[in-house]
């Protein structure tokens, strides 16, 4: 038997499972889709757009780590995707009234790696920003209320109408600090 069929066949079940919200499902045919192009291609590089259609099923099936695992494997590739992705896993691991700052590293790499181009990827610089403002307010290492200002300038540079940060930096404990900080020092 011709290994595409295989392989088409296994994506095709997966999206129709992950169409039919059976996440669990699609995962798995995800999985038989990447071991059978491993196979037919005898171990050399798969497409990221795999990994990511398999990290989406774990995702949407609250499996955060092994969602983390499969985005990783498009970060070489789409390093700005990959990296936001991988910080959305990592924000649904830590504690969402006290990050400890699973996410900050892999919305950093998200920044970094969009570089000059927001445009380009402007809805994942945003919330990686976003992101940023809301771990510097509530952090269980403490807050650091100019980094969260900074964060939420960052947004509003990007969006000037993003609602959450114009409310954000309407607060008293906005208003009463400079933002300035350099978001992207070690902490």
């Amino acid at each position: 038997m011709d290994d595409g069929y295989v392989v088409d066949g296994y994506g095709d079940l997966a999206n129709i499972y992950f169409k039919e919200k059976k996440y669990a499902d699609a995962a798995k045919f995800f999985e038989l889709k990447i071991q059978a192009e491993m196979i037919a291609k005898k171990g050399g590089k798969l497409p990221a757009l795999d990994y990511s259609s398999l990290g989406q099923a774990y995702f949407s099936n609250k499996e955060y780590v092994k969602a983390d695992s499969a985005f990783s494997k498009t970060t070489v590739d789409y390093p700005v995707y990959g990296n936001a992705w991988r910080g959305r896993c990592n924000q649904k691991l830590d504690d969402a009234e006290k990050p400890e700052g699973k996410a900050k590293p892999f919305f950093e790499l998200a920044i970094q790696s969009a570089g000059t181009d927001i445009d380009r990827n402007k809805k994942d610089v945003i919330e990686a920003y976003a992101y940023l403002g809301y771990y510097y307010t509530l952090s269980v290492k403490g807050k650091n209320l100019d980094c969260a200002k900074a964060a939420w300038m960052k947004v509003l540079e990007i969006d000037p109408e993003n609602a959450q940060a114009k409310k954000t930096m309407e607060s008293k404990e906005m208003k009463a600090v400079t933002g300035t900080c350099d978001l992207f020092k070690k902490n």
